[in-house]
């Protein structure tokens, strides 16, 4: 009687050899399309984040999901061929452990499955795609650790169902050592070109880069710097820092104190490329403007030196203004141009932005006409 109740040492004679191949490969298989399937899955949720501003991940969180995928799929994979190995015709008493080491397998893969898709799901949606999001959520400080305790879990959870049946003496550690290799291969192999995403996004905005570039190259000759960090800031739509510039230089332009060159500049610039918070209607016209208004430049106007370069940014801010509010001319040949879709966006913008703005208009061109030292 004691040894019905004996555990056998694992091995391929006591599974079958043509059931431990067929489930090796099978492992294999699937774990190659379920890396293929997390890595096309999170460019697709990137992808969708265009209509804020683009995630972009660092080459660290690159390298961590990377790995972190690799493994985890290569883990799901295992658990395939555990489910596999002990899914043969059993005696009554082995029956009744392989029928329940199959249940918590099974179990385990789903809900896996089930959580990252709603995690990466709900993440997406709920924060990344809404417009002011600004890394807030450092991904690899906040669930690096997270994730290798869930891979750790993973592991030993197969293994502890292989152990309910089997002695396995050194098999342990052998499959730490080949799920480890096999990871590496995984990850090297299904990797896909993460451009791919960054460049179809970032080729629709070239315009809005390329007049950035030009005003801080210009910048640059008169002997303003900007930090990296800024530049990134400006390259955004609807971050909460680039939002938070253009509140700023409003506060600025309102108080009585003179502007530098270098956030001169930045206001051209978000000026450009209608960079500016949500709009509350149920203001006047010119409290609702998001940038400065006619007495607002002429205030600063009077701060400035004559002929300073300074006065000449204003003046070009005011040229910016004045564009802006310009409605074009809904002809014929309006109707036939081919727009892009960033000249659509900018164009819907900027009509949301112009509304019912005649007399801040009217306001711009007579301090153009009358601009001059006071």
């Amino acid at each position: 009687m004691e040894r019905n109740f004996l555990k056998q040492s694992i091995s391929i004679s006591h599974i079958g050899k043509g059931r431990f191949w067929f489930a090796v490969v099978t492992g294999i298989i699937g774990a190659l399309v379920l890396s293929y399937f997390f890595n096309y899955s999170r460019e697709i949720l990137r992808l969708m984040t265009q209509f804020g501003d683009l995630l972009v991940l660092s080459e660290e969180e690159y390298y961590w999901s990377d790995f972190f995928f690799s493994t985890l799929a290569t883990l799901l994979g295992f658990g395939l061929t555990v489910l596999i190995w002990f899914s043969g015709k059993r005696s009554r008493r082995g029956r009744y452990r392989s029928r329940f080491v199959v249940t918590n397998g099974l179990f385990l893969l789903l809900l896996l499955l089930f959580c990252l898709s709603r995690f990466g799901y709900i993440l997406n949606f709920s924060l990344f795609i809404s417009r002011g999001y600004d890394g807030h959520l450092d991904l690899l400080a906040e669930f690096s650790s997270l994730g290798v305790l869930l891979i750790i879990y993973v592991f030993l959870n197969f293994w502890s169902s292989i152990r309910f049946l089997y002695k396995t003496k050194y098999a342990f550690f052998l499959s730490v050592i080949l799920i480890g290799f096999i990871s590496f291969f995984i990850n090297k192999t299904t990797a896909i070109d993460r451009n791919i995403v960054n460049n179809y996004y970032f080729s629709g905005l070239q315009n809005r880069f390329d007049y950035i570039n030009q005003e801080i190259e210009k910048a640059t000759d008169k002997g303003v710097l900007f930090s990296d960090s800024t530049r990134i800031i400006l390259r955004k739509k609807y971050s909460e820092r680039t939002v938070h510039m253009v509140r700023k230089l409003k506060s600025d332009f309102q108080s009585s104190k003179a502007i530098t060159l270098d956030w001169l500049v930045i206001q051209k610039i978000l000026i450009h490329n209608l960079n500016f918070p949500e709009l509350d209607f149920s203001r006047s016209n010119a409290q609702r403007w998001p940038y400065p208004t006619a007495s607002e430049l002429r205030k600063q106007w009077c701060l400035q030196e004559a002929n300073s370069i300074e006065r000449q940014l204003l003046f070009e801010i005011l040229q910016e203004e004045i564009q802006l509010l310009n409605k074009p001319q809904f002809g014929h040949e309006y109707h036939e141009k081919q727009w892009t879709p960033y000249e659509m966006e900018m164009d819907m913008r900027r009509r949301v932005l112009v509304r019912d703005m005649e007399q801040v208009l009217e306001g711009f061109l007579q301090l153009r006409e009358e601009i001059a030292p006071c």
